[in-house]
């Protein structure tokens, strides 16, 4: 448990914004910039390893359905 703690607590801090169950005082506010990309935690030999990657485009018949809940 503690190497994903570890993977955990470094995304946590590279995140710079508060968004769903993950809040930070320093950062209260949701960044339109972060809902764009997945942060990807990796062991690199017992280094943690985090990269930024795109989200792939919402398909439009889901993009509704997320409309319609508002």
């Amino acid at each position: 448990m503690a190497p994903v703690s570890e993977c955990v607590a470094k995304a946590a801090l590279t995140r710079q914004e508060s968004r769903g169950g993950h809040t930070r005082d320093d950062y209260p506010q949701t960044d339109p910039e972060w809902g764009k990309v997945n942060l990807v935690v990796r062991d690199n030999r017992g280094s943690i390893d985090i990269n930024r990657q795109p989200l792939p485009q919402m398909p439009d018949e889901l993009k509704t359905l997320f409309e319609e809940g508002k």
